[in-house]
């Protein structure tokens, strides 16, 4: 299998160990005062701290569950692209 192939599967592991890194950060490491500079900044979360606190717990848990996600999917399109090489080349 070429590193073509295997194209699709590096830049989702890629993706979704970035996602997931930035949700454990936003879910127990978030800014715990709001500022301009970084963070999950929308008017809404920039309302009030409990807003703000809100809004990174939530994010952080979607992100988690979009990276994990995303890496079942290139576990999964790894997978089904190794099935089909194998089945090809016999």
């Amino acid at each position: 299998m070429s590193l073509e192939n295997n194209s699709t599967t590096i830049i989702l592991c890629v993706l979704s160990v970035i996602t997931l890194i930035t949700g454990f950060w936003f879910y127990f490491n978030h800014p715990k005062k709001i500022n301009i500079f970084y963070g999950y900044r929308t008017k809404s979360s920039m309302k009030s701290q409990k807003h703000w606190d809100f809004a990174h717990f939530y994010s952080g848990k979607l992100f988690i569950l979009l990276g994990v996600i995303l890496l079942i999917s290139a576990l999964l399109i790894y997978l089904l692209n190794l099935n089909v090489t194998n089945q090809c080349q016999k």
